[in-house]
C-alpha cells in the first residue's frame, strides 16, 4: 500500500492513518505486506521531474511476512 501525500516530508500523523488503512484493506480481503508513504521531494531541482516523489517504507515491525502479500 502506498499513501501519497501533498507535503514534502513524512509527518508523524501518518502512522495512525496507515494503521487504519491497512486494517480496512485486510478486512476487505486484501493481503497487505508493506506500507509506504510517498511525498514530494524537497531537493528536486526544477525543471527535472524525474525525482518528483520520495517513497519511504513505513511498515511497522511485525506487519509484513511471507504469509501476507500485496
Amino acid at each position: 500500500m502506498i499513501d501519497v501525500k501533498a507535503s514534502n516530508r513524512r509527518k508523524p500523523s501518518i502512522y495512525p492513518t496507515r494503521t487504519v488503512q491497512v486494517h480496512v484493506l485486510r478486512r476487505a480481503g486484501l493481503q497487505v505486506e508493506r506500507a509506504a508513504v510517498m511525498h514530494l521531494n524537497p531537493g528536486m531541482p526544477l525543471p527535472d521531474l524525474s525525482n518528483l516523489f520520495v517513497r519511504e517504507d513505513i511498515t511497522a515491525p511485525g506487519v509484513g511476512g511471507a504469509h501476507r502479500r500485496a
